[in-house]
């Protein structure tokens, strides 16, 4: 097959790949997990349900290639948040707000936050802790920078990072079912008075 053609090939399944992506997370945000099936899916994205079991064998996979790429997203949103700044607190604060801010602005990243505990399938609950696993590992590499470079006076930055998660979880579980949520810049607020608080007993 001619390289152009080849060429062709590739970017039309690449199109497609992204097309069924995009119509999981619509339909995952809107209508949830659970009460979206595949065959909405391939119509949503243009495709036929073989197309679309061709990229993707089984519901789980699809849900797990879109956190992957919404969570890398947010990642990408926190490091170049970081990089703005010199102070290694300032550096911390910017990538958890970041971080924060772009999960809580994206409905379908607010469902991730509690993904084990709406995901039921065995498959899905093992993905969802490594997918958790993989996040904590981040999030304690930026609280472990700032604690190295003499910022914070703690040396547990895997407990720090577990406060700041549940956090984070908890302000979206609590939003989801009341009326008046405490407002997120009130509650990273307190966060950032005690990072902040616990930097200056150091000096």
């Amino acid at each position: 097959m001619p390289t152009k053609s080849i060429n062709k090939t590739t970017k039309r399944s690449q199109r497609k790949r992204r097309d069924i992506m995009a119509a999981a997370r619509e339909l995952f945000s809107t209508r949830g997990y659970h009460g979206t099936n595949m065959r909405d899916l391939a119509a949503m994205a243009h495709v036929s349900t073989a197309t679309l079991y061709a990229n993707f064998e089984t519901k789980v996979d699809l849900l797990d290639a879109l956190i992957q790429e919404a969570l890398a997203e947010a990642f990408d949103a926190a490091t170049t948040a970081m990089q703005t700044q010199c102070d290694p607190v300032a550096r911390l604060l910017a990538g958890i707000r970041a971080f924060d801010e772009y999960v809580l602005k994206d409905s379908f990243l607010r469902q991730v936050v509690a993904y084990r505990t709406v995901i039921s399938e065995v498959d899905a609950q093992r993905r969802g802790a490594e997918i958790e696993a993989a996040i904590d590992r981040a999030g304690t590499a930026m609280i472990q920078a700032a604690i190295d470079a003499g910022a914070l006076p703690i040396d547990d930055a895997e407990a720090l990072n577990l406060l700041f998660r549940l956090c984070l979880q908890g302000w979206v579980m609590v939003e989801a079912v009341k009326d008046e949520p405490i407002p997120f810049e009130r509650l990273f607020g307190i966060l950032e008075t005690l990072i902040r608080g616990t930097a200056e007993s150091t000096r």
